[in-house]
């Protein structure tokens, strides 16, 4: 049995404890938390979380709120719901750093996604999760390892979700390390019809030619 985990002796980052939106917040943290598994550094900000200094930063760049106005006039889902807007605020608040560009990628098979955990990254994704107290829900996670058999076939997905367990309807509120079955991903991912998906690439950290922050 073959264990790759990027995240493994990384913190995990939850919404729950967010200070700003935090029922809203399972993109910016989950963009955190697949920085983090990639090994990319934060800088101290506003807030004491990163998390909350991203969603800060996404919802007040005025980078990002051109392009808000263009593709949603009427600002009716804000900026850090929409992907296309995760992924340019994301790649803003990081430009100081040099290093690879976040991607946001429309089709992503698991292959793909072994393959950039096996190179040091994470995905982050959205899916269709249930919650015992919410119902069904859209979700955003990061997924940052995997788990396949001596064969090379993938049995599980390794994912850091912020709002918990989803296994456990998110009565375990903790998601560190969730063991994913690949027909979870497979059926629960977005586009959940097709065998390909979408995500936010995240490459490993490096800049200069020198691995950084891990």
């Amino acid at each position: 049995m073959k264990i790759v985990n990027n995240s493994d002796g990384k913190p995990y980052y939850t919404q729950r404890n967010n200070e700003l939106f935090p029922s809203s917040a399972c993109n910016v943290t989950s963009m955190v938390s697949g920085l983090a598994a990639a090994g990319w550094p934060f800088a101290a900000g506003k807030y004491r979380q990163p998390e909350d200094n991203l969603m800060d930063f996404i919802r007040s760049n005025p980078t990002v709120k051109k392009r808000w106005d263009v593709i949603d006039p009427q600002h009716t889902t804000p900026p850090n719901q929409i992907h296309e807007l995760i992924c340019l605020g994301t790649n803003l608040w990081i430009e100081h750093l040099k290093g690879p560009k976040i991607e946001l990628l429309w089709q992503l098979y698991p292959s793909d996604v072994v393959k950039i955990i096996d190179e040091g990254g994470a995905v982050v994704m959205s899916g269709r999760f249930q919650d015992s107290k919410i119902g069904y829900l859209g979700h955003i996670v990061a997924v940052v390892g995997y788990q396949a058999t001596d064969a090379g076939e993938i049995t599980h997905f390794i994912i850091d979700d912020p709002w918990g367990d989803y296994e456990t309807l998110y009565r375990v509120q903790r998601g560190d390390d969730v063991f994913m079955p690949l027909s979870d991903w497979l059926s629960m991912m977005r586009e959940q019809k097709n065998p390909y998906k979408f995500g936010h690439v995240i490459k490993k950290f490096k800049t200069q030619g020198t691995e950084c922050g891990g």
